[in-house]
């Protein structure tokens, strides 16, 4: 969830968690994946780094 905060689209996520599980290597967030993406969403908005 990170990178959404760095300006990544919070729609790629899912693709980009499965592309790091593929090379075995796991995501890991500490909460629910959804609500980290929601929270980091927020955060990127409230930055700029994201469109509001």
């Amino acid at each position: 969830s990170s990178i959404i905060e760095a300006g990544v689209d919070p729609s790629r996520m899912d693709g980009i968690r499965g592309q790091l599980k593929s090379i075995g290597l796991e995501p890991y967030d500490c909460l629910n994946p959804a609500l980290m993406d929601y929270i980091a969403t927020w955060t990127a908005k409230k930055s700029g780094a994201l469109a509001a």
